[in-house]
């Protein structure tokens, strides 16, 4: 997982990181070593604020480096504070986020960006389901996960 969060702050053709990776960078390396429950929605938050705008409910297209990692850290993390947490900003960047594409630049349109992590969440459909039939996993985690399952299945049957 490190590694993976360690990559965002390589230099992209000779360019340094910009703010936004830089606080994705350190929001990812606060959640991956939480160990504090009251810390959780502090960080939850902070990944948030450094994905899009929490206040307004969306995401910008940096939700695209954040996604894989923020999976990974849900599925194989052994701490069960880490990913819930990170179960936590998942549910909520797929069921109740949407994009927003600020400025100039970006590679998506909106669409694009909401089909992206639509695909990106539901393409782990068999993790999730794992997850509810690990019976250490603890049940708030087991909740979250059957309500991005259920938005999968209703998804796939449309």
């Amino acid at each position: 997982m490190l590694d993976l969060i360690n990559k965002l702050l390589e230099p992209d053709l000779g360019n340094e990181p910009d703010w936004a990776t830089q606080e994705l960078y350190h929001s990812l390396m606060y959640l991956v070593h939480l160990t504090d429950d009251e810390q959780s929605k502090l960080i939850y938050h902070r990944i948030l604020y450094a994905v899009g705008n929490n206040h307004m409910g969306t995401y910008y297209p940096i939700v695209t480096d954040a996604l894989p990692i923020l999976l990974k850290v849900a599925f194989e993390h052994q701490h069960e504070i880490v990913r819930n947490c990170a179960l936590e900003v998942i549910t909520d960047l797929y069921l109740s986020f949407v994009s927003e594409i600020m400025g100039v630049g970006s590679d998506y349109t909106e669409d694009e960006l909401d089909t992206l992590v639509a695909n990106e969440v539901e393409s782990h459909l068999e993790q999730f389901q794992a997850l509810l039939d690990n019976p250490a996993e603890s049940d708030r985690n087991k909740a979250l996960v059957k309500d991005i399952v259920a938005h999968i299945m209703k998804e796939a049957s449309r």
